[in-house]
């Protein structure tokens, strides 16, 4: 942040004909209505919460929740142009995620989001809505007090300083954007599309329900036992790079996904894992209510805390890969649900021993067969990764331009 000739911009040195401006002065913000009990209705006024909203403000039209009419005030309803800023949040990296609400339905609002609505004589939507982003990619709002209440309030977002172009230029830097804005969405779609696809494939292919010509016959069951083991090899090596089974992310490096080593002082007795492992998270989480089984895929080799139950393939008649895809397709949620112990959810914690967990029974068709789904799963797992890797590229480019035009480093031509 940066002082000039008595004004403070979160966005650092601004030509002299820009202003900077509290945003009380050019915009209204108001929280949502309170979280109604009987929200989960099959019809009436639509919600937007922040589960809707994605880090690139780009709207996902599920889960559905409605709420009635008659609960609203008459200033509930959303219209077109406001900006819905997440306030609160269990996670501080979400503060100042912010979505520009574009839909033609009736919507309100609720929960952890406040509606900022701006004054079109003084602000461009768009263009505030492009502003709160980029001071957000910042860190402007991962402050001390953030990070100790994970809140940025009312009182708070109305005393934010905005940079305040000339209306003509704002316009033009929001359709600047709006051209990366575009592409990044019409990229997350199709992530979203190749993902249902899989999905939709896993649940006919790795049931069996639809077979590959040339197969036939019903699939052999075997008891998880007999075709994985138990990993319980410690860590003689002396290797530190310590990793976390993640429901969404799957196995990656504590220092990556915390921003620091959560570990124990000793790594002695953490679990040696190599590249093709598997882990059993037993803690439910959303997508995985019966926890998660991932593959150590992005490292040769990392070490594990002994909560974990980590396992390796055996069987010579198996692929690593078929049984990667069938549990990350849940299917060993109805097996793991008959030997959790009924209210043994401990701070979401399944109590799953060791021997039931091997005495479960899998699918085991015949290794030519497992080879072929194993490799339209793959390459369907690589169309992904390609996607939000172009997805990625998108966010850092457009990330340089803001930069150079939120600041006015470069001028918006035309304005």
């Amino acid at each position: 942040m940066s002082k000039m000739n008595g004004r403070v911009s979160p966005a650092g040195t601004i030509p002299k004909d820009w202003n900077v401006r509290t945003l009380e002065r050019v915009a209204e913000v108001e929280y949502g209505i309170s979280d109604p009990l009987d929200k989960i209705l099959s019809s009436g006024v639509r919600i937007i919460g922040l589960q809707n909203v994605s880090q690139d403000g780009i709207y996902y039209d599920d889960p559905k929740l409605y709420v009635r009419a008659e609960q609203l005030r008459k200033d509930s309803l959303l219209k077109r142009g406001d900006i819905l800023f997440c306030w609160r949040s269990g996670s501080k990296e979400h503060i100042g995620k912010t979505y520009l609400y574009n839909l033609n339905d009736e919507y309100t609002h609720v929960g952890f989001l406040l509606r900022i609505r701006s004054d079109l004589t003084k602000i461009n939507p768009t263009y505030l809505d492009a502003y709160i982003k980029y001071i957000k990619n910042r860190g402007y709002f991962l402050g001390s007090k953030v990070q100790v209440n994970s809140t940025f309030n009312k009182g708070e977002l109305l005393q934010l300083p905005i940079v305040v172009p000339p209306l003509a230029e704002q316009r033009k830097i929001a359709e600047i954007l709006g051209t990366w804005d575009a592409a990044i969405a019409t990229v997350e779609q199709l992530i979203a599309a190749l993902r249902e696809r899989k999905r939709g494939l896993m649940q006919r292919l790795l049931t069996g329900e639809v077979r590959f010509p040339g197969f036939e016959g019903e699939w052999e069951e075997v008891r998880l036992g007999d075709v994985f083991q138990r990993i319980t090899r410690r860590n003689d090596v002396r290797n530190e790079n310590v990793l976390t089974a993640s429901a969404q992310y799957g196995l990656v490096s504590q220092t990556d996904y915390f921003k620091r080593n959560v570990a124990s002082a000793s790594l002695k007795n953490y679990y040696l894992l190599y590249k093709g492992d598997f882990v059993y998270n037993r803690s439910y989480s959303e997508g995985y209510p019966f926890g998660a089984i991932k593959q150590l895929e992005d490292y040769e080799i990392g070490v594990l805390s002994p909560l974990y139950l980590c396992f390796c393939i055996t069987h010579k008649a198996a692929n690593r890969n078929f049984y990667k895809h069938f549990f990350e397709a849940g299917g060993m949620n109805r097996g793991i649900y008959s030997i959790a112990q009924e209210g043994a959810r401990n701070h979401g914690l399944l109590n799953v021993s060791v021997s039931h967990f091997f005495n479960l029974v899998v699918p085991f068709p015949s290794l030519q067969e497992q080879n072929c789904l194993a490799e339209l799963f793959d390459r369907q797992d690589q169309l992904i990764k390609l996607s939000i890797k172009h997805r990625d590229r998108l966010r850092q480019q457009k990330k340089g331009l803001m930069q150079r035009l939120l600041t006015g480093q470069v001028r918006a031509s035309g304005s």
